[in-house]
């Protein structure tokens, strides 16, 4: 099953948060995030060695997971 959820312009979408991060200055990112970074040709660090700064939030929808959701559907995917 798949669901596209379209959020229109100064709409909030809220999930639950499963998993934070951030990187920077004396904050190395972990090797997931440095592979997933080489996979797109993008680095971790910048110029001379630096960390980039870097904060990402997950937010999943698990199978069975119940959720509700409030707005006007139609049958185009």
């Amino acid at each position: 099953m798949k669901a596209y959820f379209e959020v229109e312009k100064n709409k909030r979408l809220y999930l639950e948060e499963d998993h934070k991060r951030n990187t920077g200055f004396m904050n190395d990112a972990d090797h997931k995030l440095n592979d997933y970074l080489a996979k797109h040709n993008k680095s971790s660090t910048g110029f001379l060695g630096f960390n980039k700064t870097f904060r990402y939030k997950e937010c999943i929808i698990a199978l069975n997971e119940t959720v509700a959701i409030k707005g006007i559907a139609n049958g185009k995917l």
